[in-house]
């Protein structure tokens, strides 16, 4: 399994574990931009290290306890600058409307 650490936009303390797939540990880094599942749905996020290949084990329970992570872990979806602009604009109203309530004008 491949997990690494990403911090959402507007949250400057908390880094989160999240899953990626084989395919996009190849093109990510720390910095780069991401969207991840998330309990709330979709959100933008930037990856605070690189990925980590951990087995299924005591090496995972391990992580998950120190990072207080559980399973499933919500995984990386895509790059973000890979979103079209529509979908882009649907991901950040959405988080808008999860941080200011639904009595917003759009």
């Amino acid at each position: 399994m491949n997990v690494c650490f990403v911090r959402h936009d507007g949250d400057d303390d908390t880094e989160y574990l999240f899953e990626c797939s084989d395919e996009l540990c190849e093109k990510i880094y720390p910095g780069k931009r991401v969207v991840c599942d998330t309990k709330r749905g979709r959100a933008f996020g930037t990856l605070t290290s690189y990925p980590i290949v951990v087995q299924q084990g005591r090496s995972l329970f391990q992580l998950l306890m120190a990072a207080g992570a559980y399973l499933p872990l919500k995984r990386i979806v895509k790059i973000a600058e890979a979103l079209p602009p529509a979908e882009r604009e649907r991901i950040a109203k959405e988080w808008l409307r999860e941080k200011l309530g639904s009595d917003l004008p759009f």
